[in-house]
C-alpha cells in the first residue's frame, strides 16, 4: 500500500513509466548518481592483483586437487545456506529500518524488491547497491534520500556492534581457557573502542542530551533513525545481524572441516566475520580479493599449504557471489518494474505529521 496522495507533492503523475535515461537523469538532478566507471573498476583491478599475488606461487594442479578432495557435499550446503540466511536477515534488518524510518507502510514485497533486487549490483560494486536502494525508495515511495541513508546507517551501526561483540567474546574466552596462545589479550584494547562508541551513542540518544547538546547534529535528517530509534528497534536489528554472524561462523566451521583444515574455534569465531566482511571491502571485486587476504591468517592451521587455503577461500567467495547473484536475478524484475513507476515526493513527515 502506498502513502496517500495528501502527503505527496502534486507535481508529477503517479505510476508514470519512463525510459531508463529519463530515470537516470531525474535521479542525477536530485543528487543520486552512480559512481564513475573508473571507481567501479578499481576494486576489480585490486582483486586481480591480490589473486595474482596469491596464486603466483601455487601450482594450479594442486589447487584443483584440493578442490576435488574437499567434501563439497558438506561445504556447498553450508555456504549456500549461509547466503540464504544472509538475504533473509538483510530484509529483517535493513528492510525494517527503511520501514521504521523512511516509509512506514512499506511492504515485505517492496523490501525484497529493493534490497534483494539490487544484489547483482552489490556483487559488481557494493556502493552501487546503496545508490540503487536510494533510487528505489525515492521514485517508488517518494521518500527523501536522507531518510533512506539514515535507515541504512542504523543497520550498519548495529552490524559493527555485533561483529565487535563476537570478536570480544572470542578473545575473552581465549584468554580464560587459552585455546590459542597466539591470540594475545592485547587485541582486547582495540575492541574497547566500539564499546565506547556504543556507550556514547546510547547515552546521547536515550537521554535529554540530544535536546540539549549538538542540536544541529541531532536534528539533521541523516540522524533521523537515531532520533526516532527505540530500544526494540535496536534489539530487532541487532538480533538479525547477530544471526548472520553466528550462521557465518557455523558455515565456516563446516567449510574448514570439509577441506580438512583444523582451526581452533576462537580463531574461526574471529576470522569468519572478517572473511564475510572482506567480500564488501573496497579491494574486493565480485566478492573476491578481500576474503582471500583475510584467509591468509589461517595459513598456519593449513600446514602452510597455500593451495589448500586458496581452495577454501575461493570456494567461499564463489558460493557467496553465485548465491547473491541468483537471488538478485530472481528479484531484479520486481525492482525494475517498481522503479519505473514514479510517484510524487512526500510532502509530510509520516512519523511526525510535520510538512517537509
Amino acid at each position: 500500500m502506498k502513502p496517500t496522495t495528501d502527503n505527496r507533492d502534486s507535481s508529477g503523475s503517479e505510476h508514470e513509466k519512463e525510459s531508463t535515461q529519463d530515470i537516470l537523469h531525474e535521479l542525477e538532478e536530485e543528487g543520486v548518481s552512480r559512481p564513475p566507471l573508473w571507481r567501479q573498476m578499481v576494486p576489480w583491478v585490486i582483486t586481480a592483483g591480490i589473486l595474482w599475488w596469491i596464486f603466483k606461487d601455487i601450482n594450479f594442479g594442486d589447487f584443483l586437487a584440493r578442490l576435488s578432495e574437499a567434501r563439497l557435499s558438506l561445504m556447498l550446503p553450508a555456504m549456500f545456506g549461509f547466503t540464504a540466511v544472509f538475504a533473509v536477515c538483510d530484509i529483517a534488518s535493513f528492510g525494517l529500518c527503511y520501514r521504521w524510518f523512511a516509509v512506514p507502510n512499506l511492504t515485505v514485497r517492496e523490501m525484497c524488491n529493493a534490497s534483494l533486487g539490487s544484489y547483482i549490483l552489490q556483487v559488481l560494486y557494493a556502493p552501487l547497491q546503496g545508490v540503487a536502494i536510494v533510487a528505489y525508495y525515492l521514485r517508488h515511495n517518494g521518500a527523501p534520500i536522507t531518510w533512506t541513508l539514515s535507515g541504512a546507517g542504523f543497520a550498519m551501526l548495529n552490524d559493527i556492534f555485533v561483529v565487535n561483540a563476537v570478536l570480544t567474546i572470542a578473545l575473552i574466552l581465549n584468554v580464560i581457557f587459552n585455546f590459542t596462545p597466539e591470540l594475545e589479550s592485547f587485541w582486547l584494547f582495540p575492541m574497547a573502542i566500539p564499546w565506547l562508541i556504543a556507550f556514547v551513542n546510547f547515552r546521547y540518544w536515550f537521554t535529554d542530551s540530544k535536546d540539549r547538546y549538538g542540536l544541529r547534529f541531532s536534528r539533521h535528517p541523516l540522524m533521523r533513525s537515531a532520533r526516532f530509534g527505540e530500544v526494540h528497534h535496536y534489539l530487532k536489528v541487532y538480533a538479525a545481524r547477530l544471526v548472520i554472524a553466528l550462521t557465518g561462523i557455523v558455515a565456516h566451521v563446516l567449510a574448514l572441516y570439509a577441506f580438512g583444515i583444523k582451526v581452533p574455534l576462537p580463531v574461526v569465531v574471529i576470522v569468519a566475520p572478517l572473511i564475510v566482511g572482506g567480500a564488501f571491502l573496497p579491494v574486493s571485486g565480485g566478492g573476491f580479493g578481500g576474503p582471500q587476504l583475510v584467509a591468509l591468517i589461517l595459513l598456519p592451521y593449513a600446514g602452510g599449504d597455500e593451495a589448500l587455503l586458496a581452495a577454501y577461500s575461493m570456494s567461499f567467495s564463489a558460493c557467496f557471489t553465485i548465491g547473491r547473484t541468483l537471488i538478485g536475478a530472481g528479484f531484479l524484475p520486481g525492482y525494475l518494474r517498481d522503479i519505473k513507476q514514479a510517484v510524487p515526493r512526500m510532502t509530510t513527515d509520516p512519523l511526525t505529521g510535520e510538512p517537509l
